[in-house]
């Protein structure tokens, strides 16, 4: 009989596999097919094995082989005690397959209710040798010699006791007035094998003699672990107090409500896409206040990044932050853009009303910004329309109004200055007049700039297209197949803040 063999988490698993009297061979067939894989109802495979054996006049011998106690609620002395006790002459033994301690009890306590013996078994062989004893013992009909008894505790020695003081010393931190005490938790690292100790959540801590390093985690999921470059060198019974007293505290202009994540890391090193990989990084995320700190950081020179929004915009290098030690370094990150929509583009654009995203519903599908000199990689904002943060400096912007609808477009120059939010403006376009108002939209719109060489797509819609201010020749394709590209106006010029309509 067999349970736990079929399925995980049932403790009505149990069955009659090779049923008495099976011939050897069923027997060791049936074996093979056992996998253990879910729960011990130790008493209730025994009550089933009574039954199955209930009539017998012969001595029978049941025989638990078990790797673990009883885990569904039964109470297997009682069981073994009943089918020993009401007339059978049946006989429990139990093996305790790799069970040691005290986890072995409640095996030995089926086997003396059963008037059997339990037998330990730590491997294969000792396995074998136990279930060799118990066919001897039936084929034979002489009974079990009882289990051995443990040895003897040896009698106490008297030894003699000499004190000796161990090298250890303790680590006191001492944060500062605007610090989060206690943090998530903070460990000692040796500076030279790099081990951390236990984690803590104390103002102290104990460790051998040696050098150390402070790892500081303000909170399990707003933030990251932050290794203090610090080096702490500990004495036997000395104890060193150590400060924790440098941080950043930052603060964002009104307008942006929430800041993703931000970090640190070593000014000209590749930007770390997914947070958390490095123990070192001490990044940040959420709403305010926790997002502006303060927060505990190492000092040193670094470029400050923002990921404002996790599915809307990019990793974004705000550009260098001096952080001095034993001090709170206030910084404020207050330089950006932000995009301004014409009236006559926001309201009845497709995109606008087919878009979840943002409070407002309004979305734009991809602003890009190239940094003067290409020297650092374009910035990538999509949906909502910003306020976004982005470092001082010279940008050209490029615009996607949608993802399907319209090409790129190179709009112009946009100036950020080191404070202060800038309005990109998207506020000049043309709009083609249909002669219907069921007539279907063209295949194409395009507008060809005429000193550039530059072309503004638009397909399958009679919507504003938006360009920046210029000299244009507008084309049309009225249907995308058997229609040849026509020009409807040779040149007209685009005025900032202006739309330009064409009657059909």
């Amino acid at each position: 009989m067999a349970y736990g063999h079929r399925r995980k988490g049932d403790c009505r698993d149990i069955e009659m596999l090779a049923p008495p009297g099976s011939a050897p061979d069923r027997i060791r067939a049936a074996v093979r097919t056992i996998q253990p894989k879910g729960k011990t109802p130790i008493a209730e495979a025994l009550t089933q094995a009574g039954e199955a054996l209930q009539g017998r006049e012969d001595d029978t011998t049941l025989v638990l082989v078990s790797d673990g106690i009883e885990t569904c609620g039964g109470d297997p002395c009682a069981v073994a005690k009943a089918l020993h006790d009401r007339g059978q002459r049946l006989i429990v033994h139990v093996v305790g397959f790799g069970v040691s301690g005290d986890r072995a009890e409640p095996l030995r306590c089926i086997a003396r209710a059963g008037g059997g013996r339990y037998f330990p078994a730590a491997d294969a062989q000792a396995l074998r040798a136990a279930l060799s004893q118990v066919r001897e013992s039936v084929v034979t009909g002489r009974a079990l010699e009882p289990e051995p008894e443990p040895p003897a505790a040896p009698a106490p020695v008297n030894t003699r006791v000499r004190s000796i003081r161990a090298s250890r010393g303790k680590v006191e931190v001492v944060p500062a007035s605007w610090v989060r005490f206690p943090p998530r938790f903070w460990r000692l690292v040796e500076v030279e094998t790099g081990e951390a100790l236990p984690a803590t959540r104390a103002r102290t801590q104990r460790a051998k003699r040696g050098e150390y390093q402070i790892a500081w985690r303000e909170a399990e999921h707003g933030s990251s672990t932050v290794v203090l470059p610090e080096v702490v060198e500990l004495d036997a019974g000395e104890t060193v107090r150590v400060p924790i007293d440098t941080g950043l505290q930052l603060s964002f202009p009104e307008s942006i409500d929430a800041v993703r994540w931000w970090w640190l890391q070593p000014p000209g090193t590749p930007v770390i896409e997914y947070l958390g990989r490095d123990a070192t990084l001490g990044a940040y995320g959420g709403r305010r206040p926790f997002v502006s700190g303060p927060h505990v950081v190492a000092p040193g020179t670094h470029d400050l990044w923002v990921w404002q929004k996790e599915h809307a915009s990019r990793a974004v290098d705000l550009g260098p932050v001096q952080v001095e030690p034993g001090r709170l370094n206030r910084v404020a990150a207050d330089f950006g853009f932000v995009v301004r929509f014409a009236a006559w583009l926001e309201p009845d654009h497709p995109y606008w009303k087919g878009s979840a995203r943002g409070r407002s519903g309004k979305a734009l599908y991809l602003i890009r910004l190239v940094p003067e000199g290409g020297q650092r990689p374009g910035l990538v904002w999509q949906l909502f329309k910003g306020p976004w943060l982005v470092a001082p400096g010279r940008y050209t912007v490029y615009l996607q109004l949608t993802e399907h609808g319209h090409n790129e477009v190179r709009w112009g120059e946009l100036t950020v200055p080191s404070h202060g939010i800038v309005p990109l403006r998207i506020d000049s376009g043309v709009r083609l007049v249909p002669d219907s108002q069921t007539a279907p939209p063209p295949y194409r719109v395009v507008l060809v700039d005429l000193d550039t060489g530059d072309r503004i797509e638009q397909h399958d819609l009679w919507t504003p297209l938006p360009a920046p201010p210029g000299r244009y020749r507008l084309d049309w394709q009225e249907r995308q197949h058997g229609a040849p590209v026509e020009t409807l106006v040779d040149e007209l010029q685009i005025e900032p803040g202006t739309l330009v309509e064409v009657g059909l």
